[in-house]
């Protein structure tokens, strides 16, 4: 957590009084601007953008617990899904006795 904080440059506050640097404020920007702007793919719901089917809450909740994360942490996080997907792929097969 000292290294996160170390890290920043301070720059502001947002409206959940959470102080971010000026990248972190863009990539915020940018996000919420993908939200309004959506995907521009028909694989959502109705034929319409699959970026529809979250909740801004939601996306800027995941960001900021992310902006959190030092790099070998999201690394962690990123095996632990690909882990989990590769594991519900997997569902019907023979299981294996060895890991």
């Amino acid at each position: 957590m000292l290294q996160v904080i170390s890290r920043r440059t301070m720059e502001g506050e947002d409206e959940n009084g959470f102080e971010h640097s000026e990248n972190e404020t863009q990539v915020s920007a940018s996000v919420r601007k993908f939200l309004q702007d959506g995907c521009k793919c028909s694989r959502g719901p109705r034929d319409g953008p699959c970026s529809s089917q979250f909740t801004e809450e939601t996306v800027m909740s995941n960001l900021n617990n992310r902006l959190e994360l030092s790099s070998s942490e999201l690394d962690l996080v990123i095996l632990a899904n690909i882990q989990a997907v590769s594991r519900i792929e997997q569902v019907g097969e023979k299981k294996n006795r060895s890991p």
